[in-house]
């Protein structure tokens, strides 16, 4: 819009301010050959200053990492996008659709208007700097302030109308029962108001790629169109926490695949013991869980929690089996057949397979029992009880056993409190060192802690090159330090009205709201670029000398232009505020307040406090090595005397 909007103006506006030593009578075609290479200059550097701001986006990890870098990519690839229509499609469009048409028009009766009204504006703050210096410092310190009102959330709350319910039951819940509760609740969410439907499926497939088992199980829930999200998702949370002995987790999907990617995030503190053994590994676990609860700083100590369901264990006895002339191998593969099943052959039909399993009758696995006073074969002949050859027993076993290489793992985490991670892990390191340990078991620490710190160093050391890149870059736009120095005072003021607006309207700064500080940010670099190069260009075609008169003359020129661009890119993403954040516009809602708030901070930093500060602070700069000689710019013809 930006690029659009300044180079159109930019056209007519060059019309009405003929080059010194001109020959006056400029066609629409010589008018636009003169005008915008001006102008591209001065656009091409802002954008060179914009996608310096984005690149320490790239080098984000962890949560943030997975999200900014794309957003920001698509943000680079769109202005890149603006500047090549801006530098081939506008031009010709303005010739097509100029040339011909008188350029030196007066302004409309709007822009007269503005143009009284903030020529008198303009004059009173560089009548009366302090009030305006005093509103600086009060958007400055309310922005501050605002930020620890913001809370951090990388990911959008997502609004989907389809939701997801996991439920997980006390482990060794059998199908039946499971199958239960699940139509129970099923039915309960259908009488939900605002719920359209529900659907539901218990364990996992063979191919499934969750490990569960028939204790858990998942409904899929469907609000309806008409319904008010907000409470039908209240009902729901109150409903599915009714049901004793169940946990319930209400997510939406994509919150739900989100949360499966980033699902590597580890605790401050984390110990992982290694070994064969389960009982020394859990023994070992609760030792270091107490080695370091003592220390300053370590809070929560906990042991990974394994869920475990009750098993039949069937040991044998290998001296009994011995006696009776059974081989081990023969009470396994019976055992097993008769309370497990076991897969004998296949059946073919219709393209289709069926195994053929053979697996005892319920009567004789129901229970302990039954299961001791089932029969082996001997080879001597007649048959042996199981519990005369083998113990049988019911005994806990864990439901998912966690592994890193070929050793079982279990880990012990804490969180940090009152003091510095780093020193809190060199303390937990020493600890470490203290415990003795069984052969083939071990301890070692892990998280990414060390990885995050290496990461945020790498993410600061690049943002600061990037800020200092900032600066140079518009130094040799303005070719004046000062002047480089007073542009980059300005836009904090306009990222604080992009913060105020996020604390008004949603509260949560998120990587929509992220992303709309940039495009505020971006407004401001184009906005201070094109306005302070505007002042370099009337001081080199017009009689005029850097100060007061040439600021004020300057900065109605660019009232209309910049005006403009506010007010349309304004009504693009005023809807999006209007429709709220509802299902589909998780992302642009945060975004377009952002926007919106950085809009009216911008507008009013460009107009009147850039202005201002030029015109106490500025000097003149010096002459521009980017100026576009009239050799490039003149139509042919004949050439003024003394011209280069």
């Amino acid at each position: 819009i930006d690029d659009a909007v300044s180079d159109v103006q930019g056209v007519v506006s060059g019309a009405r301010r003929p080059r010194t030593g001109g020959d006056g009578g400029e066609t629409a075609m010589r008018t636009i050959a003169r005008v915008v290479p001006e102008m591209r200059s001065s656009a091409l550097y802002a954008t060179l200053v914009i996608a310096v701001v984005v690149v320490p986006f790239f080098f984000l990890r962890g949560e943030s990492g997975a999200f900014f870098p794309p957003v920001m990519a698509s943000f680079l690839l769109a202005i890149t996008a603006s500047m090549v229509v801006a530098m081939l499609v506008t031009p010709a469009l303005s010739v097509l659709l100029l040339s011909g048409q008188p350029l030196e028009r007066r302004p409309s009766p709007i822009a007269r208007w503005l143009d009284r009204r903030y020529e008198r504006g303009l004059r009173r703050t560089l009548g009366a700097p302090r009030t305006t210096f005093a509103a600086i410092a009060v958007v400055l310190v309310a922005g501050a302030v605002s930020l620890p009102f913001l809370r951090w959330s990388p990911v959008p709350e997502n609004r989907d109308a389809d939701l997801v319910v996991h439920l997980q039951a006390a482990p060794g819940t059998s199908l039946p029962e499971m199958d239960r509760i699940t139509r129970r609740m099923a039915d309960d969410l259908r009488s939900v108001a605002g719920v359209q439907n529900v659907a539901a499926h218990v364990g996992r497939a063979i191919t499934s790629d969750q490990v569960v088992g028939v204790d858990s199980s998942e409904l899929w829930v469907e609000i309806g169109p008409a319904a008010d999200h907000d409470t039908t998702l209240a009902s729901i949370r109150r409903l599915i926490g009714v049901y004793p002995g169940i946990r319930a987790q209400l997510l939406t999907y994509p919150n739900e695949r989100i949360a499966t990617v980033l699902s590597d995030r580890t605790h401050p503190i984390a110990v992982r013991v290694f070994g064969p053994d389960l009982a020394v590994r859990n023994q070992k676990a609760q030792e270091i869980r107490q080695a370091i609860s003592g220390i300053e700083g370590v809070v929560h100590p906990r042991v990974q929690s394994q869920a475990q369901v009750p098993t039949v264990q069937i040991e044998l006895n290998l001296a009994a089996a011995k006696d009776y002339g059974i081989a081990p191998g023969d009470v396994r593969r019976d055992e097993a057949a008769l309370v497990s099943g076991i897969t004998v052959g296949s059946l073919y039909d219709q393209q289709k397979v069926f195994d053929v399993v053979v697996l005892g009758s319920p009567g004789v696995r129901q229970n302990l029992t039954s299961i001791r006073s089932l029969l082996i074969d001997a080879p001597r002949g007649g048959q042996v009880r199981l519990d005369k050859v083998a113990d049988v027993r019911i005994a806990p076993t864990p439901t998912v056993l966690h592994r890193e290489d070929i050793f079982g793992s279990l880990d012990v985490t804490a969180d940090v409190q009152g003091r510095k991670v780093g020193a809190v892990l060199d303390d937990v390191q020493r600890r470490l060192r203290q415990i003795r340990f069984p052969l083939e078991h071990r301890a070692r620490m892990v998280g990414d802690y060390p990885q995050r710190q290496a990461d945020y160093r790498r993410f600061v050391a690049v943002a600061v090159a990037a800020a200092i890149a900032v600066f140079l870059l518009l130094q040799v736009v303005f070719r004046s330090w000062r002047l480089a120095a007073l542009s980059v005072a300005t836009f904090p003021v306009t990222l604080a009205g992009g913060v105020l607006a996020a604390v008004i309207g949603s509260r949560v700064l998120s990587i929509g709201s992220v992303a709309g500080l940039v495009v505020v940010l971006a407004i401001a670099v184009r906005g201070a670029v094109g306005l302070i190069r505007h002042y370099h260009d009337l001081e080199r075609d017009e009689p005029i000398s850097f100060g007061e008169p040439l600021i004020e003359r300057g900065s109605r020129d660019r009232l209309v232009p910049v005006t403009m661009a506010a007010v349309l890119t304004a009504l693009l993403f005023l809807p999006f505020v209007i429709l709220g954040d509802g299902a589909g516009k998780e992302f642009l809602h945060p975004m377009a307040i952002v926007i919106l708030g950085g809009l009216v901070a911008s507008t009013l930093v460009n107009l009147f406090v850039l202005p201002l500060l030029c015109a106490r602070f500025g000097s003149s700069p010096s002459p521009d090595i980017f100026e576009v000689s009239e050799l490039e710019t003149r139509a042919p013809g004949p050439q003024p005397e003394g011209g280069r």
